[in-house]
């Protein structure tokens, strides 16, 4: 059950995300330009990541 649960939720991610992601990224692109939208894409991109490594390193270090 656990994998079927873990592959319905990358699929709900996945799609939702797609969905969320145009749904902000039209009226960026129509007022700002593909340049304005590709920057800030990623730089939330990077932050993201930065931000998930963090929350990862910070959880390792307080289960030794």
């Amino acid at each position: 059950h656990a994998r079927g649960t873990g592959i319905a939720a990358f699929a709900a991610g996945l799609f939702s995300g797609q969905s969320i992601g145009v749904a902000l990224g039209s009226p960026i692109l129509s007022s700002f330009g593909f340049e304005i939208l590709q920057v800030s894409s990623a730089i939330l991109f990077l932050t993201l990541g930065a931000g998930m490594a963090l929350l990862l390193s910070k959880k390792q270090s307080l289960s030794m």
